[in-house]
This record gives C-alpha cells, structure tokens and sequence, in this order.
C-alpha cells in the first residue's frame, strides 16, 4: 500500500472517530430531556406562532442567536436546513433570533432591517424572541454570544442535540442523523397510536 493510501485511511478513520464523538458530546449534552422554552410569537411574515405546540407531532429544528455577529455562523446552517427539509412534512424549522436585549425603542428598526434582508419566502420561519432570553440561554446552554446554536427538538419540544458554531460536514451529518432517528421514532409512535385507536374500534364492535 502507498504512503499515500495509508494517509487516506488514517484521514477517513480519523473523520469517522471525529463524527463519533462529535454525535455522543452532543447526545450526552442533553442527558435527561430539556423542553423548548414555551414561545408565543409573531413570525416576520406576519403568522401567529406558538410552540412547542405548532410543531404538530414533527421533529423541530431551532437556529437560535442572541447577537447580529450570530448570523455569520447561522447563515450556513439554516441554508443547508431549508434544501434539507423545507419540503419534509416530518421536520419544522425554525430561526429565533432573540431580541430581548435589543432596546425597545431600536426594535422596529431592527425588525425592519430584518425583513428587508430576508427573502419573503423564508420569513415565516423566522421568529423573534422580544423576552425570556434566559429560558433559551439556558436551553440551548448558551456561552459564547455571537455563536448560532443549533437545537434540534422531538414531536413533544423535549431537546434531543444541541451544537453551536459555523456548520462543517461533520456537524451537518451528525444532524442529518439525529433528525433521521427522530422521523422514525415518530413514525413508529404513530403507528403504534393508529394500531391502538384500531384495536379500541375492534374491541367495541364486540359488545
């Protein structure tokens, strides 16, 4: 074998390692089930949003920032989320930039300027947060303030992974993944639902 096929191994073991233990940090982060910090908002289009409970039993996707420099590192990921999942009927996602920081006098504009550099197609996944920022400080174990932080939610809003920071190819697929996992939880709960209201049926026929 060529030194420079020993060098590909070595470079894929090392890659494979790496999205291991970048998948089992992030897992282990989460220990016991956190819940997404109940939110009743308005989303730049203008819709009502209230969660966790619009997220209708689908897995949920959160890109939370909490400082204008978050967006640098969000970009990336909220781009690859939509061509992901924007025609996934199992996946909701969202953006929430919290503002609670933000004066209230400054709001406007800075809602404004927010409208005006998003594509209107995308505005109502976007959904500002104007108060409890601690709630999602906390959820989302916040630390350093111009991070994106990424957070991905089951049908309930129990947290399953977190991450924070630019995406790179491992992060991305170690989201792919925990979304992968999600979607099929769900769907067997679902079927386990159907297989219980059709049991029920079956079990007043008799009577």
């Amino acid at each position: 074998m060529s030194i420079g096929g020993d060098m590909h191994g070595e470079a894929a073991v090392n890659k494979t390692l790496g999205y291991g233990l970048l998948l089992m940090c992030a897992w282990s982060r989460v220990g016991h089930a956190q819940s997404l910090p109940t939110l009743r908002g308005q989303s730049l289009a203008g819709g009502v949003v209230s969660l966790p409970s619009d997220l209708n039993g689908r897995v949920g996707i959160f890109v939370v920032g909490f400082s204008r420099r978050s967006a640098e590192s969000g970009k990336g990921w909220g781009k690859a989320i939509a061509e992901a999942y924007a025609h996934d009927p199992q996946v909701a996602y969202y953006d929430v930039p919290v503002l609670a920081a933000v004066p209230s006098f400054m709001r406007g504009a800075v809602l404004r300027r927010m409208r005006r550099s998003i594509p209107a197609a995308d505005q109502a996944h976007v959904v500002p947060v104007l108060q409890d920022a601690a709630s999602w400080k906390d959820a989302v174990h916040f630390g350093a303030a111009d991070d994106a932080y990424i957070v991905v939610v089951n049908r309930t809003g129990g947290i399953e992974w977190r991450m924070h920071g630019f995406m790179t190819p491992v992060s991305r697929l170690a989201l792919i993944d925990t979304v992968r996992a999600l979607e099929a939880r769900t769907a067997v709960a679902g079927r386990r639902v159907h297989l219980a209201g059709s049991l029920g049926v079956a079990a007043l026929t008799l009577y």
